[in-house]
């Protein structure tokens, strides 16, 4: 796994994936002016039938921007959802949306050598899947002038008293210049935190990993239709 992930942050990708042919029951569920990018099925609340979640992007031209800098010429700013939707007798009831501001767009502004950080393509995996009860969605960064530094995180959400619910995540942060590494994994519902630090598997004298347990620098809000950004899981009341 790790060597997967250490390859798709050295690897970025080039071509964008393609928009998912959706099942006809679930295409109601996407809004005008908007368009699938990322899909997944599997049970979510244990009732044996294949619930769903899928991003969304907004496809406003408007929102395509002309960039006359470092990075792609267009930068595409439409905001993205993450939907999530349970199987009924008569379709799919939707049960959560995420705020817009949860998921990163495709480019910024204030980013433009970002690349996209849904990109599964890059990462080698999806973005999203669900398996045995749990939704998990991958976030990576690559930017490809201005700095050496590149992370993948995955976060986890279960269904927990009729809301979707950030359970856990977990990271790699590698630098392409040192070859340098670090490890997190964090528990949402205790707040504690696994880190790992100095790993190197490229440079011999370099490769002293270390292991710390912290605490949460803060109770972030787990609920996913309230949550307004994805936690920063590199800060923790020790740094």
């Amino acid at each position: 796994m790790k060597q997967l992930i250490i390859f798709a942050i050295l690897m970025p990708a080039a071509v964008a994936a393609e928009m998912p042919k959706l099942p006809a029951a679930l295409q109601q569920a996407v809004p005008p002016g908007w368009a699938a990018t990322y899909y997944a099925s599997g049970d979510l609340n244990g009732d044996k039938r294949a619930d769903a979640a899928l991003i969304i992007q907004q496809q406003n031209p408007a929102l395509r921007l002309k960039n006359e800098g470092l990075g792609a010429d267009v930068l595409d700013t439409n905001p993205r959802r993450l939907l999530v939707l349970v199987r009924e007798n008569k379709g799919y009831r939707l049960l959560a949306q995420s705020p817009d501001s949860l998921l990163p767009p495709q480019a910024s502004l204030e980013a433009p050598c970002l690349q996209d950080p849904l990109d599964e393509k890059a990462q080698d995996e999806a973005v999203i899947g669900i398996k045995r009860g749990r939704l998990w969605l991958n976030v990576s960064y690559w930017l490809s002038c201005g700095s050496y530094e590149t992370q993948i995180n995955r976060y986890q959400f279960r269904y927990q008293n009729g809301v979707m619910r950030l359970i856990g995540a977990d990271g790699l942060s590698f630098s392409r210049a040192s070859h340098d590494e670090s490890y997190y994994s964090a528990n949402f519902l205790n707040g504690k935190v696994k880190m790992v630090t100095g790993v190197n598997q490229s440079r011999a004298e370099h490769h002293r990993p270390r292991e710390r347990w912290t605490q949460l620098a803060h109770t972030p809000e787990t609920d996913l239709q309230r949550m307004q950004a994805l936690p920063n899981l590199w800060k923790t009341e020790d740094d």
